[in-house]
């Protein structure tokens, strides 16, 4: 009930047996967080579900007011557990809640720290991908080269052959056209180094300025 109170998850709770199952596991999770076993195996299993829930795409404010639901739903239980004495019932909530937010801090950090060793692992890859795109832009540039050179000279020749030469022309406008694809893909592989330099922050704001009201004036914007 709680995750259907997010639009992007009701269609994953329209399974019946998808249902069924994430109930078994809430059940056996709550029945866990009680047990008093908070060893290595229950690290363990609290770091596995931060990283299922980075894997599926459960973002942290979708589960983290389920841990406060969960204190609502359970406080009446542990009253009439403790025989309605305030003091002790006080007592046991401030436990459950301190379990609880150990629990959130475990999943959290496995969450980021997941999400962060892939998008590492993401831009290794684009990486070697920009390496890969660089070198054949640099192997294909000078044959392109070559054909444009002898496509120049062969358009000498066309004489008074106006249809051999506009043929002639075209080819030699697409080869500078891969050129101009070679040389910006070159310029996008090279990695360049932050320059950092000091501005005058008045006059910077004083062209913002201008120019959003110039971009208004043209909207005829108020």
């Amino acid at each position: 009930r709680q995750l259907r109170g997010f639009e992007a998850q009701r269609p994953m709770l329209q399974e019946p047996r998808l249902v069924a199952r994430l109930k078994e596991a809430e059940k056996a999770y709550l029945i866990s967080l009680t047990d008093g076993a908070y060893g290595k195996r229950y690290l363990e299993d609290r770091l596995q579900i931060g990283r299922v829930h980075e894997t599926v795409g459960l973002l942290p404010q979708w589960y983290m007011g389920t841990y406060a639901f969960y204190l609502d739903l359970l406080h009446p239980i542990v009253l009439r557990h403790c025989g309605g004495e305030r003091e002790k019932t006080m007592r046991a909530c401030h436990a459950l809640s301190k379990l609880m937010n150990l629990d959130a801090q475990i999943v959290l950090e496995v969450y980021f720290e997941t999400r962060q060793q892939k998008a590492v692992e993401r831009s290794e890859r684009l990486a070697a991908v920009g390496e890969l795109a660089a070198s054949i832009a640099h192997e294909v540039r000078n044959p392109l080269a070559g054909m444009k050179g002898a496509l120049q000279v062969l358009q000498r020749g066309t004489g008074d052959d106006p249809a051999r030469a506009e043929v002639m022309g075209e080819v030699v406008a697409q080869i500078d056209r891969l050129e101009t694809l070679v040389r910006d893909l070159l310029t996008f592989a090279q990695p360049r180094p932050l320059k950092l330099h000091a501005v005058e922050i008045h006059e910077l704001l004083r062209n913002v300025l201008i120019g959003a009201e110039v971009s208004t004036s043209l909207l005829g914007c108020p």
